[in-house]
Formats: C-alpha cells, structure tokens, sequence
C-alpha cells in the first residue's frame, strides 16, 4: 500500500481475480436458456389434440339415430356456432393480448357469457327436428329433468377432461394465481363438448338444446376455473 504525495487517501494494487475452476466452467458452457411459453403453438397442440378427443367420443357412443333427416343448413349453422365458442375460448385461453404475458380475465369473462348467451338463444331459435325420429316431449319440469342426466353428466365430463390435462401440462407456464385460464380452457372444453352432443342426442326439444346442452359450458368453465385456481394459487 503506498500514498500519493497531497493526496491522503491509500491506494492498493489490483486484486488478483481467481480462475474459474474446470468444473464450474464445463458447467456453465452446458447451460442453456429457459423455454419460454410459445402461445400460439400451444393453442395449436390443443386444437389437434381436441378434435380427434371429440371423434372418439363420438365412435365410442354413437351417432344420433335421426342425423340423416336432420336439416343440412340448421345442422351446419348450429356445430358452426358450437365451434367458434370453443376456438374463440380456446384462443384466449393460450393467446395473451399484445405487449401482455398473462390471459385478459376481462375478455375471457366477457367469450364466456357471451358465448353461452348465444347459445342458449341458438337452442331456442333453430330447430334440429327429423319428424318421429327424434325424441319430442312436452317440456315439463319432470320431463326434462328426465331427459337431461345423460346430457349433462357428458357434457361436463367431455367439457373437463381436456381443460384439466391443459393445466396440468402448462402448470409452471401459467402466472400464478390465474384462474382465468382455467375459465376459459373450461368453456371451450364444454363447447367442445356441445359438438359432441349436438352429433350423439337425438333429442329435438328445445329447452333441452338451449338449457341442457349449454350447460356443459358453465358447469366445465367453473370446474376448471377452480381447478386452475387450486393449481395455480401462490404457496
């Protein structure tokens, strides 16, 4: 340690920094960088492994006995619109809004409701009636409860299964805390499951398509929302 001349503070010599030991080298040339989530191959990896999942369901259950006398239009109109919920769902499940990480749960609600509002007014609107051979009841209260087990047990089955194997798989992807994509994977799982239906229940009555059918919706939306939120809660 020396002293400059008019100058009182010391001055000390470089130190020496230690070489970086072999190991701690090799290990540090193999690191390599964390996978970040990639939304939009995600979404895809969803979309391809769902539709074959509603194929299956369908193989393993049966079609509607009446699906040939169904009206083409009124049968197109009604899976397309059972569809777009369930891609619409399913995009802002994955898909986060620009310049964002995390999903919108303000968008996602408002897919939701929406989506479920339109349908139920679907099942109201169009009729899907091939005459004596469709199942036709009056809708009464016992008569629909009646009708409606089957259904909905499926429904919510079919409408929970995927959203629950997405949140397990995407666990350590998701923000903490969110069970906005837990809603969303739901309700795009019970539109998903709506598709389902519409191809395997022969029912016609309305109040069986606009209630029944659509509550595969809600009833999967919630249960994954929840389970999203168990999963995904800050310990």
């Amino acid at each position: 340690m020396s002293t400059q001349k008019g100058n009182d503070m010391p001055t000390f010599p470089p130190l020496a920094t230690p070489a970086i030991g072999a190991e701690l080298s090799a290990a540090l040339a193999d690191m390599k960088p964390t996978p970040t989530r990639r939304p939009h191959r995600e979404l895809a990896a969803f979309l391809l492994l769902s539709l074959p999942f509603v194929a299956v369901l369908v193989g393993g259950t049966g079609l509607r006995s009446d699906l040939a006398g169904l009206a083409l239009p009124s049968l197109i109109l009604v899976a397309a619109a059972w569809t777009a919920s369930f891609l619409g769902c399913a995009y802002l499940a994955f898909v986060p809004p620009g310049n964002q990480v995390t999903p919108n749960a303000r968008r996602i609600v408002q897919a939701f409701v929406t989506s479920l509002l339109a349908l139920v007014a679907i099942g109201f609107l169009i009729k899907l009636d091939a005459g004596g051979r469709s199942v036709s009841y009056e809708p009464s209260v016992h008569e629909v409860l009646a009708h409606a087990g089957g259904c909905a047990m499926l429904g919510l089955m079919a409408g929970v299964v995927p959203g629950l194997i997405v949140l397990a798989l995407t666990r350590r992807f998701v923000p903490v805390g969110r069970a906005s994509m837990g809603l969303s994977l739901g309700a795009a799982g019970g539109a998903l499951a709506g598709v389902f239906l519409l191809f395997h229940c022969p029912v016609a009555e309305p109040f069986h398509l606009a209630m029944v059918h659509t509550s595969g919706i809600a009833s999967a939306a919630l249960v994954v929302a929840l389970a999203g939120w168990l999963l995904l809660r800050e310990r």
